[in-house]
């Protein structure tokens, strides 16, 4: 879960993580502080290595956005964002995460595709 190349959040999504840390940090860390949050409620695991991204940045953005981030899928986790490869180099569809996801029905996500996700969650096309 390295992110070698990953870039920072463009100055636009900043901007919307800093407003949604203030919002944050001025709540209780639990479920009911989270409601009203743009993924609130969700559930996600993040796998692999990511080209755009840093992994550190993704778990703090999504709790920051209402989301808890886990390290392992469950029948409760709701998406699984993975890189373009596996730590070791594998093709993430080999990995233990990816095949727990497929088991269970957790919708898959790339980077690009949560990008996407993301873009339309926060209503913002240039994320």
């Amino acid at each position: 879960e390295s992110s070698k190349g990953a870039k920072n959040p463009p100055n636009s999504v900043r901007a919307k993580l800093d407003k949604n840390e203030k919002l944050k940090s001025s709540k209780e860390n639990s479920d009911e502080s989270k409601e009203g949050l743009p993924l609130s409620g969700l559930t996600i695991v993040a796998s692999g290595v990511f080209d755009k991204i840093a992994w550190e940045w993704l778990d703090e953005f999504v709790q920051t956005l209402g989301a808890w981030m886990t390290s392992a899928v469950s029948g409760k986790t709701n998406y699984l964002i993975v890189g373009s490869k596996l730590e070791d180099g594998r093709e993430v569809t080999q990995g233990s995460k990816y095949a727990k996801a497929k088991s269970v029905g957790t919708t898959i996500f790339t980077e690009d595709e949560f990008e996407e996700f993301l873009k339309k969650k926060l209503d913002n096309s240039n994320f």
